[in-house]
């Protein structure tokens, strides 16, 4: 039980800095020139990131068990990466037709 969260919190320190850096690209390339806002360091990122996840996080209550707790990390594990990977990716081919 002690690996799993400690395996739970490393996922989360990977998924919040891998949102910032998304973050931090993405912003450059549209909230700059849109708006004029100043470009963010990864910590400002990682920051509005966290404020972002913490206004936006839904909880689905369920049963909690062993099993439901591994599948609940593998989808961690996939949405941490996939997730800013698929954003930044779908904002690079957008930013093309800028």
């Amino acid at each position: 039980m002690i690996a799993l969260t400690l395996v739970g919190l490393v996922l989360d320190v990977i998924s919040t800095t891998l949102y910032g850096v998304a973050l931090k690209i993405l912003w450059a390339w549209y909230m700059v020139p849109i708006f004029g806002l100043p470009k963010l360091t990864i910590p400002q990122a990682i920051g509005v990131a966290i404020c972002v996840g913490l206004i936006t996080h839904q909880y689905i209550p369920g049963k909690a068990n062993m099993e439901t707790i591994k599948e609940t990390i593998l989808g961690a594990v996939s949405d941490s990466i996939t997730a800013p990977l698929f954003a930044l990716i779908f904002g690079a081919v957008v930013h093309l037709f800028v």
